[in-house]
């Protein structure tokens, strides 16, 4: 049956199927969509318009299995809006994330919208849409003004981030109307300003989820009036980049359910907004996440574990006033801690590390990130390893290029951590006998390794490939030294399960290199490759027997053509290709190309 669906799909592809569904069966068409994912049935119902039977198979299989479709801005699905299909589809969610620079489309998607509304969605993302335009003979228009109750009647959640057009007065309308909203996200939505977050805080009482910031007409009067107003079934909140809120606009803040809160990017905050984390401010507050604080100092740092001593996930990312002292204090009243992120700490030291781990208090952690702190040594990694972490799955240390030398990496592979999935060690200063610790079956469960900027050589990879079988997920980016013969290890050794792979800046990998990905037919999913200047169109169109490719990723790879690229989509009709080459290319199924 799959090499019939995979039969299927290329005929599709080639603008046959439609006079293969005339020719089979209705029975035996109903048969076949059995087996088909909603994709899969997407592509089915493109092909079969004229087939009012079949059609009718189709439609009768959404509503059966009342689905959640995601439609996103590609060539199937724009089909369907021109062909009017929408109109009979029992929809629970539809997603319109769009890149930048999407003029054509536009105008279509609010015709589509005000013609005939989507009036059982509950669920629309618009992100993304600027359709800002550098010709003078394109008119500037804000899509969201098409999010309205007459054309969304069931809206619950609504994400509409990036989108510099949005004027306040449709933030405001949204606020008005959509009453029943449960999520809600105006991230970088750059004209929100007090009077958008009032009305926001007076109206949408059911709020569960609200993400805003990036403007600079918030300031303290707008986040008082969420923290402070009638948002009590809130459970998350983000605030970003907002550079005119200080301490006071967080000051009594009053979320009786509020869960997770981000306060990041706002640089007029100090020591005194952490008092505004207590617990008698959010008493079920676990999630907490701060970052680019200009003066935060060690007495503000050490008062979290003070103001909220059941935290399960914490990430801080602290600058250059905070020091080792500041980090151990607040660690020694945080004994739930489920996730620790303390990055780009300029001041953290491996005394810090060393420390904590004594405690004990850390005994619950399940991901652990470190990365970016420059004056860390293998005395931290060791302390790591040597700790009682037994529910430890991920390890961060991007970054750290005093870190993973020989004893560093030689205590990781040796120590507590043989419950390991999840590995980052990108642009450490890996050595081979380091390496080859960790690939001497230690870390039996790990299944993600990023090791870019590692200066990994051919052996390394090698040794990679065949001591660590169960990767499903494998970064070398960047490692200039590494060749085909590395290639043709990782295709070999991890044949069976390896689903995600990045050899971007392998600059020696030529079509020999792709070629043998051949073997990772049945499991590559993801694949991305940089710079690699020897590829050409003849290695591309090897990849074509990669039959589970959804996604190829291509940058600045000079001698591969738009010829290569369009044969490679004709022969994965399911992959999106993503070709950089000093701007942003994308093809769709047609072989067109568009910014």
């Amino acid at each position: 049956m799959q090499r019939n669906l995979v039969l299927l799909d290329k005929m599709n592809g080639f603008k046959h199927l439609a006079d293969l569904c005339c020719l089979l069966p209705t029975e035996i068409m109903g048969e076949i969509m059995q087996y088909l994912t909603l994709d899969e049935l997407g592509r089915m119902d493109v092909a079969c318009t004229s087939r009012h039977a079949v059609r009718g198979i189709f439609l009768r299989a959404l509503k059966s299995e009342r689905i959640q479709l995601k439609v996103t801005n590609n060539y199937y699905w724009k089909r369907r809006f021109d062909r009017g299909l929408l109109k009979w589809i029992i929809a629970r969610e539809i997603r319109l994330s769009a890149w930048k620079h999407i003029h054509t489309y536009d105008e279509r998607l609010s015709e589509m919208i005000s013609n005939r509304g989507l009036i059982h969605l509950q669920s629309l993302e618009m992100s993304n849409f600027d359709t800002t335009s550098d010709d003078t003979t394109t008119n500037n228009t804000d899509i969201v003004e098409v999010v309205t109750m007459d054309h969304f009647p069931k809206l619950i959640s609504l994400n509409i981030a990036w989108n510099y057009l949005t004027t306040a007065a449709t933030l405001i309308s949204i606020a008005n109307d959509f009453t029943n909203l449960q999520s809600l996200n105006l991230c970088h939505c750059s004209n929100t300003n007090d009077d958008v977050l009032v009305v926001i805080a007076n109206n949408l009482v059911n709020l569960k989820h609200l993400y805003f910031g990036g403007s600079e007409y918030i300031t303290d009067a707008g986040v008082s009036a969420i923290i402070t107003g009638l948002l009590h079934n809130l459970h998350s909140l983000h605030v970003s980049s907002c550079k005119n809120l200080t301490d006071a606009g967080l000051a009594n803040g009053n979320l009786p359910r509020l869960q997770s809160l981000s306060i990041t990017g706002c640089r007029h905050l100090s020591d005194a907004a952490i008092d505004h984390f207590s617990t008698v401010n959010y008493p079920r507050l676990i999630s907490l996440t701060i970052s680019e604080f200009s003066d935060l100092t060690d007495a503000g740092i050490s008062r979290i574990g003070l103001v909220n001593s059941r935290l399960e996930s914490l990430q801080i990312s602290a600058g250059y006033h905070v020091t080792e002292h500041g980090i151990v204090s607040m660690l020694q009243e945080l004994s739930h801690l489920k996730s620790l992120i303390l990055s780009n700490c300029w001041n953290f030291s491996d005394t810090a590390i060393v420390n904590s781990m004594k405690t004990g208090n850390l005994s619950s952690l399940t991901y652990l990130d470190i990365h970016g702190n420059n004056n860390m040594h293998d005395t931290a990694l060791v302390a790591i390893s040597n700790a009682k972490l037994p529910h430890l799955q991920c390890l961060n240390i991007h970054y750290c290029p005093r870190m993973t030398t020989h004893e560093g990496l030689l205590a990781l592979a040796n120590g507590n951590l043989c419950n390991l999935l999840s590995l980052n060690i990108s642009q450490c200063n890996i050595c081979r006998e380091g390496l080859g610790a960790i690939t001497n079956g230690n870390l039996p469960y790990l299944q993600k390794l990023y090791a870019s900027y590692c200066n990994l050589y051919d052996n390394d990879v090698v040794a990679i490939a065949n001591g660590i079988p169960s990767l499903i997920e494998l970064d070398i980016s960047h490692c200039g030294h590494v060749s085909d013969a590395a290639i043709q290890a990782i295709a070999q050794g991890l044949a069976r399960q390896l689903q995600s792979l990045n050899i971007t800046g392998c600059f020696l990998i030529s079509n020999v290199g792709l070629e043998s990905l051949r073997y990772l037919y049945n499991t590559l999913l993801e694949l991305q490759i940089g710079y690699c200047y020897l590829v050409t169109d003849v290695g591309l169109a090897a990849l074509t027997r990669l039959t589970k490719l959804i996604s190829l990723i291509i940058i600045e790879c000079e001698q591969v053509t738009e010829l290569g690229l369009t044969a490679m989509k004709e022969g994965l009709p399911y992959l999106q290709i993503f070709d950089y080459r000093g701007k942003y290319t994308k093809v769709n199924a047609n072989g067109d190309y568009g910014e």
